[in-house]
Parts: C-alpha cells; sequence; structure tokens
C-alpha cells in the first residue's frame, strides 16, 4: 500500500525514486493515486455537512441571493479604473515587449510574448483620449514596467497598466451611476464607479470598449 502522498515524497512532486513511474509516466495515472481520490469522494459524510448546508440555503431563500461582481481595480498615473473581473483571462509583468517598426497606428503600442503567445499590445490612454499621460505608458512599457491585462470579451484584447491594485467584490446594487463631471474619458466608457478607499473609481464597460476596437481593428 502506497502512502496517501507518496506522490509528494518519491513520485512527480517528490525526489521521483518510484518505481512505477516508467510506466504511468505521472502520478495522476497511477492506480494508488486514483484510488486515494476515490476514497476521498467517497468517504462517510460529516454529521455536520449537510446542515451546515440546510443552514445556508435556508438562509439565502429567506433573505434572497446577493448579486456580486469582482472588479479588478488598477492604475493609469494618477487615474484609478476598474474592469470586471470574470473577463480577465491574464495578468502578468510587462517584462516582454518589442516595438514594430513602422507602425504608425498610435494605439498599437508593439508586441509581447504572454505564457508563450504573442499579443498585441494596445494603449489604454490612447483608446481613452488620455493623451496627457500616453507618453508615459510609453516610457513604463519601454523599460519593462508595469503589467499586462488581457481581458476577452468575444475577442483578445491585451493592454498595459501602471500598477495593478485590487480585486473588489462588490454588490451589483452599490454601484453608482457614474457622475456627469467625471474627465472625458471616463464618461466615454464608463456608466457606473465603484469606491476603492478614498478613491473614486471609473468601471470600464467592457462592451463599450470592444465595439470601439472592433470598429477600429475590424
Amino acid at each position: 500500500m502506497k502512502s496517501e502522498t507518496c506522490w509528494m515524497t518519491v513520485g512527480t512532486e517528490g525526489d521521483r525514486s518510484c518505481e512505477r513511474l516508467h510506466d504511468v509516466v505521472q502520478c495522476s495515472n497511477c492506480p494508488s493515486r486514483m484510488s486515494q481520490g476515490r476514497d476521498l469522494f467517497e468517504r462517510p459524510v460529516p454529521p455536520d455537512y449537510l446542515k451546515a448546508w440546510e443552514d445556508t440555503l435556508t438562509s439565502q431563500r429567506e433573505h434572497g441571493v446577493r448579486s456580486h461582481k469582482g472588479y479588478l481595480i488598477f492604475r493609469l498615473a494618477d487615474d484609478l479604473l476598474a474592469l470586471e473581473a470574470s473577463h480577465l483571462s491574464t495578468i502578468v509583468s510587462a517584462t516582454s515587449f518589442h516595438r514594430l517598426p513602422n507602425n504608425t497606428n498610435p494605439l498599437v503600442q508593439g508586441l509581447a510574448s504572454l505564457q508563450g503567445t504573442l499579443h498585441v499590445v494596445l494603449s489604454l490612454p490612447v483608446l481613452l483620449q488620455m493623451d496627457d499621460i500616453a507618453a508615459i505608458s510609453d516610457e513604463m512599457i519601454r523599460k519593462k514596467q508595469g503589467y499586462y491585462v488581457v481581458f476577452t470579451n468575444k475577442r483578445r484584447w491585451t493592454f498595459h497598466v501602471d500598477d495593478i491594485l485590487a480585486v473588489k467584490r462588490v454588490e451589483k446594487g452599490s454601484l453608482q451611476d457614474a457622475p456627469l463631471t467625471v474627465e472625458r474619458h471616463r464618461h466615454t466608457f464608463s456608466t457606473k464607479v465603484l469606491h476603492y478607499k478614498n478613491d473614486v473609481v471609473a468601471i470600464l464597460d467592457t462592451d463599450l470598449l470592444t465595439h470601439e476596437l472592433s470598429r477600429r481593428f475590424g
């Protein structure tokens, strides 16, 4: 009988000395590991487990299930913005960057290899008409500082941001309409705002962003 944690000691996550590895290649293919997995799911249900779920579901029926969404809060220069987290597929440090020779499109900053895939990096300041900070973003990406954020909404889009601040879960009903006094770029692509610490954060509407990007790139 193998140890319950043999894959961590003599298996693929240990010193790989197990005699079965030659035949099964990975511990996940080993009958011993499969048997332990079945034992995990077939173990007796703790007496208080069903009661805990009964109490949870009863509470939800009585009070209603609150609808929450997660938002990634990030920074462009001194501006705080947010994207709905469910649309995000990748967030990585901006350690890869290559400029495109003879590029005349200010919206395209260059190319980056992210997890083995080549991405076209777009300038969020240019898209949001934040012309005063576009040069700052270019300088940061040239120095390979900041982060790449990849979001997917029908198509995949990749942007460079200066800093990642938090992922915040917010009840949908607590979002506020963007005031008419917000800056031009925020009003164009944002209809809602949330509060983070002492700041008001404009939530970028991914549908509006996607519509504008699709219009520009076809």
